[in-house]
């Protein structure tokens, strides 16, 4: 059986792949496909087109503010559904959902998803194909509540996994990154059921990645037409993981490794995440849209409105926040110096040294404090003793 990926730059062009073996289970899943003549593989789904039936019959609140929303609806409140647009192109309108997310997020952060690309089976049948990652481990598979453990390895009281000395590699603690990230985009484009299965890890030199990897239960409704929607508003950055991935614990989704909760990292990619977001081009995310949904107008205007207030709410939930300003303002600052590093990549040590000296600077008070901080990160950033240890950049997918 053969498989065609289409190119993104040039749809005519298209690349063979050929059916490798079956593939996970997963209610979409086609099989593992393989380049023809080369090594590169893809994991085959048709698009999830259960995942369209809440956008049909169905009331959608559009709201009264924004130009967009006046410009297509030609009212300032609307309701409507997108019926019409959606059920002749039902397989493609799933497909562009899963692709809009993917590159969304690898916009943010390219760690957290697979590249994910087009494809069809012999005869047009379209399908969706995220690169298949050799050493990814669903989070059911990796973590055990009872023992707190993951991967059969310790869970410690910081939240970091503690790796014994294996195949020649020094014992070593390993932390979890892309878990605050991958909550704050999952927050804005659907939150679903995570389950255990549709995201996990893989395991890299001196770091456990978050990686998600389903996205058929995403952009379903349109998750902020209503202002001050309780399921949206979160006090405590935390909550925004918890009402990602614990939504509910049963004996099947157990709760997150409680010592995740008090990681400082954790919070601060949270921080980071809410603020890359709010200062992305709106063009960035206009191209994305015009890219996958350009057959369905409606929905597009009506789900860019969406974001676009979805990002706005979580950014003035923690605006004011001190540790929110604290996080931006050190990073900018940390750019300056040309470090490379962002506060969240900080080891624990080297956080709480940085904290403690913007907190007795107070940098922003004044322009000379501003320049006593920055001197200080110069100073401590000019020597690799602070930084995580071995420091080495996540590679991307």
């Amino acid at each position: 059986m053969k498989f065609f990926k289409v190119s993104k730059k040039t749809p005519q062009k298209t690349t063979t792949y050929i059916r490798y073996s079956d593939g996970p289970e997963g209610n979409t899943v086609v099989c593992i496909a393989k380049k023809e003549n080369g090594e590169k593989k893809v994991l085959l789904k048709t698009g999830d087109t259960d995942g369209n039936e809440t956008l049909y019959s169905r009331v959608h609140h559009i709201g009264d503010s924004g130009d967009s929303a006046r410009e297509v609806f030609a009212d300032a409140v609307v309701e409507k559904g997108f019926d019409e647009e959606i059920e002749p192109y039902e397989e493609e309108f799933a497909i562009s959902r899963e692709v809009f997310c993917a590159e969304m997020i690898r916009d943010v952060d390219p760690h957290c998803t697979p590249k994910y690309n087009r494809y069809y089976e012999e005869g047009d049948h379209p399908l969706i194909g995220p690169d298949f990652i050799n050493d990814f481990r669903s989070w059911k598979s990796s973590y055990h509540y009872k023992n707190q453990t993951i991967f059969g390895f310790r869970i410690n009281t910081m939240g970091l996994v503690d790796f014994p000395a294996r195949d020649e590699l020094p014992a070593q603690q390993k932390r979890i990154r892309g878990l605050g990230v991958c909550a704050v985009l999952l927050a804005l484009l659907g939150k679903d059921d995570r389950g255990g299965e549709n995201w996990g890890l893989i395991e890299r030199h001196n770091h456990l990645q978050v990686v998600l990897i389903d996205f058929g239960r995403c952009l379903c409704k349109m998750m902020f037409s209503e202002k001050n929607n309780p399921e949206n508003t979160y006090t405590n950055p935390f909550d925004i993981i918890k009402a990602v991935f614990e939504p509910y614990a049963t004996a099947d989704e157990p709760p997150l490794p409680q010592s995740f909760f008090e990681s400082a990292h954790l919070k601060y990619e949270i921080f980071e995440t809410i603020d890359k977001l709010y200062h992305m081009p709106a063009s960035s995310l206009e191209k994305r849209a015009d890219d996958n949904f350009k057959q369905f107008p409606l929905f597009k205007a009506a789900m860019l409105q969406d974001k676009r207030r979805g990002i706005e709410h979580l950014y003035n939930q923690f605006k004011d926040n001190k540790e929110y300003i604290a996080t931006q303002y050190i990073n900018e600052v940390l750019e300056r110096t040309g470090a490379s590093v962002k506060l969240s990549e900080l080891d624990n040590e080297s956080v709480g040294y940085v904290m403690s000296v913007y907190t007795y600077l107070n940098p922003s008070e004044n322009p000379l404090k501003g320049e006593l901080f920055f001197r200080q990160m110069m100073n401590i950033f000019s020597s690799e003793d602070l930084r995580e240890t071995p420091r080495i950049a996540p590679q991307s997918m």
